[in-house]
């Protein structure tokens, strides 16, 4: 267990494939312009943007995780 954190952990500050970092980018645009849409027209709970901005960065941290 503690050998698989750190390999994760070596893993994350390598440079994160081309493939992956789009695929980040790609996940942490989207929810920007969701988050952004969802609190400019559609008026709800302020939190659902806070969430789906957050689910965003996290997506795009997970991919830097990410090896080939």
């Amino acid at each position: 267990m503690i050998q698989q954190i750190k390999e994760l952990k070596t893993g994350y500050y390598k440079p994160t494939p081309a493939k992956w970092r789009k695929v980040g980018d790609a996940i942490q645009e989207s929810a920007i312009v969701a988050a952004a849409v969802i609190a400019l027209f559609a008026a709800p709970p302020a939190w659902v943007s806070v969430l789906i901005f957050a689910a965003g960065r996290i997506g795009k941290i997970i991919t830097n995780f990410a090896t080939e």
